[in-house]
């Protein structure tokens, strides 16, 4: 049912309790002439002009849904559902007072006019006064609850149909408990005592004994606590429902849902708090995400928890690593016929490509410098195997590059071959640089070293040059320190090398070409 129509039957309500009302009064007082004055009354007020009120107070609801598009449209909706409640309230007190002077004028409850012409006029005014109050007082608690439940229905389905949501803005739950209290104790307790001990000329005037009077209370008493029992649980269950519900899938791992705010109370903040909060969520991953795209995800969470605290700089931290250096042979030569287009297209190409056998052997790319890549492992995730990695690793990508062409504008692709360069050692990783741009990085002499075997190449005519320090901290060492005939790879052992910027030697090793 569309929330406009909910909400004006659920207005409309106040028919069948006043005639229930009425009808216990007919019974109890035996006038059953009374009941067409009560029947014309009824129909003519509490549901035309009830109903007319009612299909005006929802007509910004039902636009919203005919035009959900129109950001004017869906503002008013949203400002007439968080005056709803208040407005129907309102309107509710207007039709109960015409309704009441409607039934004293025609005389609905007063069958004895003589008996009542004898009374005091004081008393005779404090009786109408009290009983126009009490019957607005029910009306309005009835309204209350009901467009407050209406309301609901209509965030929730505008919520899913034009995802429209009202924030809360009120501190109205413990003001509806107050009230269903007041309601169910106060104002029956109330009503039992003038009629026992104030209106009981009043009451036989109408054709009741004390008795009758004290059992109409009840009914009404009666009224309010069904009243009370259908719309306050809904409104203290449904929103908490709603919102376990969305927690659930949040739990599960859903970040792409919100929760609808059923309430302009302290659980519809609740609600609303619980939006931002997935909002939040949603941005932190995005940023997981994007951020995972430049740094290892171990990295991006420890940045994350780091937070305010550190400025997002994370402490230094010392140890062990197998790093890896790479670069094309002679790519300004192979690219300098190529658009900026087709060489940005072509060195992408080839990064997807290469990374892809590095991370597979555990590995973290750490940065791309131009046409290289700089590569470590067992930071800043441990991995006992990472000498081994490192050149399981190496030994891809170098297989990968040999034949593999990548996409440019020349037909066919162009081919890359790349140099490789692997060293293991101590090194530092830490974020450095300034307060409004930090890097997380690893330096150190075996960072230096791994990126001056990767040059050697060049000169020894290799693919892949690796350190003894990797060799050996990988096994693939005999006991005489010589290439194993049982490893996964054929090594060469190339001897010592001299490295540009180094006073020694050092020993390193390529792979035989198959």
């Amino acid at each position: 049912m569309r929330p406009d129509h909910r909400y004006t039957l659920l207005m409309l309500g106040l028919s069948p309790i006043d005639l229930a009302f009425t009808g216990c009064y007919v019974v109890l007082a035996a006038r059953p002439a009374a009941l067409a004055d009560a029947l014309i009354c009824n129909l003519a007020i509490l549901v035309v002009l009830n109903g007319l009120g009612a299909w005006w107070l929802a007509r910004p609801l039902a636009r919203a849904l005919a035009r959900p598009g129109d950001p004017a449209v869906r503002a008013a909706a949203a400002r007439r559902l968080a005056r709803l409640p208040s407005l129907s309230v309102a309107w509710t007190v207007g039709v109960g007072l015409v309704y009441c002077l409607a039934a004293f004028h025609y005389r609905v409850f007063l069958p004895d006019a003589a008996t009542l012409a004898d009374l005091s006029d004081r008393l005779r005014l404090g009786a109408v006064g009290w009983f126009a109050l009490a019957y607005v007082l029910q009306f309005v608690f009835y309204v209350y609850f009901a467009a407050s439940d209406a309301t609901a229905s209509a965030r929730r389905d505008l919520f899913g149909r034009i995802g429209l949501i009202v924030p809360a803005r009120g501190r109205g739950l413990r003001g509806k408990i107050v009230f269903a209290l007041i309601m169910l104790t106060c104002v029956p307790a109330a009503a039992v005592l003038l009629d026992v001990g104030v209106f009981e000329p009043i009451r036989r005037a109408q054709g009741l004994s004390v008795t009758g009077a004290v059992v109409l209370d009840v009914v009404g008493t009666l009224i309010a606590a069904g009243i009370t029992a259908i719309f306050l649980t809904r409104a203290l269950t449904r929103p908490v429902e709603s919102l376990g519900a969305a927690v659930g899938a949040v739990q599960a791992g859903r970040l792409d849902i919100a929760t609808p705010v059923l309430a302009d109370d302290e659980i519809g903040r609740l609600a609303g708090s619980f939006n931002t909060m997935i909002e939040g969520l949603r941005e932190r991953e995005r940023v997981r995400e994007t951020f995972g795209k430049y740094v290892s995800p171990t990295i991006v969470s420890r940045v994350l928890a780091a937070g305010r605290a550190e400025g997002g700089r994370m402490a230094g931290e010392a140890g062990e690593a197998t790093v890896l250096f790479s670069d094309i042979t002679g790519f300004t030569a192979r690219v300098e016929r190529l658009s900026a287009d087709e060489a940005i297209a072509l060195i992408n190409d080839y990064f997807v490509q290469a990374v892809a056998p590095v991370e597979a052997a555990g590995g973290w790319v750490t940065d791309f410098i131009g046409d290289g890549m700089h590569a470590v492992f067992n930071l800043p995730d441990a991995d006992r195997d990472h000498a081994l990695n490192g050149v399981r690793a190496a030994v891809a990508l170098a297989a990968l590059t040999a034949g593999q062409r990548f996409a440019a504008g020349a037909q066919g692709g162009i081919l890359l071959p790349t140099r490789i360069g692997l060293h293991c050692g101590p090194v530092t990783a830490g974020t450095v640089g300034s307060d409004a741009r930090l890097k997380y990085t690893v330096y150190g002499d075996t960072v230096n070293l791994a990126q001056r075997l990767e040059a050697l190449n060049k000169n020894l005519g290799t693919t892949v040059l690796m350190s003894e320090a990797v060799v050996r901290r990988a096994g693939l060492l005999d006991t005489g320190g010589r290439p194993d005939p049982a490893a996964p790879w054929p090594l060469v052992d190339l001897g010592p090398q001299a490295i540009r910027g180094r006073q020694q030697s050092v020993r390193v090793f390529t792979v035989r070409a198959a």
